[in-house]
C-alpha cells in the first residue's frame, strides 16, 4: 500500500487540535476557579481567627507566641484547638501572650519584639516560615532577618526558645500540582537555613516538614487541612502540637515538666 496514497484530512486534524486545546482551556479554569474559592475561604477563615491568649494572676510561667496565622490558629475549629489553646489546657498556672497576625513574613516579628520592651518569658515558641516560601522571600535576606530574630527572642526569653519551621506547603490542595512542586523544593530550602540559625543561636528547632511518603497531610488532606486547603484544620494543629510538645518534653533544657498532652 502506497502511504502517500492516503488522504490526509486537514479538518480532522484541525478539529483533534481544537479538541485538546477545549480540554485544556477548561482545566485551566477549573483550576483557577478551584484556586479562587480556596482564596476566598483562605480570607473568611482568616477574618475570624483571633490570636488565643491567656492570663493568669499568679502565673508559674509565662509564655510568649510569635508567627503567622499558624500561631494565630487559623483554620481551627475553636480557639482551643489550636497551639496557644492547646499549652493552656496542659499546663496549669500559665500566662500565654501571643502576638501573632495572618500574613506575617520572618521579617515583621522585629517591630513586635522590639515593642515588648522589659518583659520577660520562661519561653518564646516561634511559627513562621509559610508566608516567606509563598512570597519567595530572598534566602540570604531571610537568613540575616532570622538570626535578628532569634537573638532578640533569646533577650527576652529566660529559659527558652523554640522555633517551628513550617510543614511542607507544597502538599496544600490550594496550589495546582505543578506550583505544589516548586513551593515544596523551597520549604526544603528554607527549612536549612532555620536549622542553620537556630543552630547557631542555640535556639530549639522543630522540624515540622516530613517525607511526601509519610506526610499525613499528602495523605489526607481532607482530614488535616482546612476549608481552604492550605492552613491545618483542628486535627492538623493536633498532630503538630504533639510533635511540638514531644520534641519540648524530651529536651533536657526544658524549663519545666508539664503532665503532657490530653486527648
Amino acid at each position: 500500500m502506497n502511504l502517500y496514497s492516503v488522504p490526509i484530512s486537514l479538518s480532522d486534524t484541525e478539529t483533534t487540535i481544537e479538541s485538546i486545546l477545549l480540554i485544556i482551556d477548561v482545566f485551566i479554569v477549573l483550576s483557577a476557579l478551584k484556586m479562587l474559592w480556596h482564596l476566598g475561604m483562605n480570607r473568611s477563615l482568616a477574618n475570624r481567627a483571633r490570636a488565643f491568649s491567656v492570663q493568669h494572676r499568679y502565673p508559674l510561667k509565662k509564655i510568649l507566641i510569635l508567627g503567622d496565622s499558624t500561631a494565630v490558629g487559623t483554620g481551627a475549629n475553636r480557639p482551643e484547638d489550636t497551639f496557644s489553646g492547646k499549652l493552656a489546657r496542659d499546663i496549669p498556672q500559665i500566662t500565654i501572650h501571643n502576638r501573632a497576625t495572618n500574613g506575617a513574613r520572618v521579617r515583621d516579628l522585629l517591630p513586635t519584639l522590639q515593642s515588648i520592651g522589659s518583659a520577660r518569658y520562661d519561653l518564646v515558641i516561634i511559627s513562621i516560615g509559610g508566608n516567606d516560601i509563598w512570597h519567595l522571600s530572598s534566602p540570604a535576606k531571610l537568613e540575616r532577618q532570622l538570626s535578628t530574630i532569634l537573638d532578640w527572642a533569646n533577650r527576652i526569653s529566660e529559659e527558652h526558645v523554640v522555633l517551628l519551621g513550617y510543614s511542607n506547603i507544597g502538599s496544600a490542595p490550594l496550589f495546582p500540582r505543578w506550583l505544589r512542586r516548586y513551593l515544596g523544593r523551597r520549604a526544603l530550602r528554607q527549612r536549612d537555613i532555620f536549622r542553620r540559625a537556630a543552630h547557631e543561636k542555640r535556639v530549639k528547632f522543630i522540624d515540622l516538614l516530613t517525607d511526601d511518603s509519610t506526610d499525613p497531610f499528602r495523605q489526607k488532606p481532607g482530614v488535616f487541612f482546612a476549608k481552604d486547603g492550605i492552613h491545618p484544620s483542628s486535627a492538623g494543629y493536633h498532630l503538630w502540637y504533639k510533635m511540638m510538645w514531644r520534641e519540648i518534653v524530651l529536651d533536657p533544657t526544658c524549663p519545666w515538666q508539664p503532665p503532657g498532652p490530653t486527648h
